[in-house]
């Protein structure tokens, strides 16, 4: 009797879960502006990267590419870069939500190291986000560390 009740409130607790937590993050922004008095960075020449694609279309921001610090490994590296947007007229910087993907192919000349985690994409609405040119800023964290790399990339919004 016992075990029947542990597993019926176990299954009670999950059905209210799990309705709570993607109603809290499916309407949840996807972004959080950062604070510059909490947030250091610094610009690495080293990083490098590539862009697939970096567009705005229907109401939302699309971006695709890899980032990747030389050999520094991937492989267990999945949620260590963001791409960030920097507002060119208030300077605030908007870390977006970043996921990851594999490229398998990505290899440099002559390294060795697996960077088959290096891959970022982001599709993110941007109804929330003041209207403005952005620039796209691409973010690598290292043992606590954030290094950053300008694209050179610009997005109206």
């Amino acid at each position: 009797m016992r075990k029947k009740l542990s597993i019926w409130l176990i299954l009670l607790i999950m059905m209210i879960s799990i309705p709570i937590y993607f109603l809290m993050f499916q309407n949840g922004k996807m972004y959080r502006i950062l604070n510059p008095s909490l947030v250091t960075y610094e610009y690495s020449e080293e990083l490098q990267y590539g862009i697939s694609e970096c567009s705005v279309k229907n109401g939302s921001f699309v971006f695709s590419g890899y980032l990747l610090f030389p050999e520094h490994s991937q492989y267990m590296n999945l949620f260590n870069k963001q791409v960030w947007i920097k507002n060119s007229d208030s300077n605030k910087i908007y870390a977006l939500k970043t996921d990851a993907y594999l490229t398998p192919d990505l290899k440099l000349d002559g390294d060795t190291t697996s960077y088959k985690n290096a891959g970022i994409m982001v599709n993110i609405n941007i109804k929330d986000i003041p209207l403005g040119q952005y620039q796209i800023i691409l973010c690598y964290q290292l043992d606590g560390e954030n290094f950053i790399v300008d694209t050179n990339e610009y997005i109206t919004i």
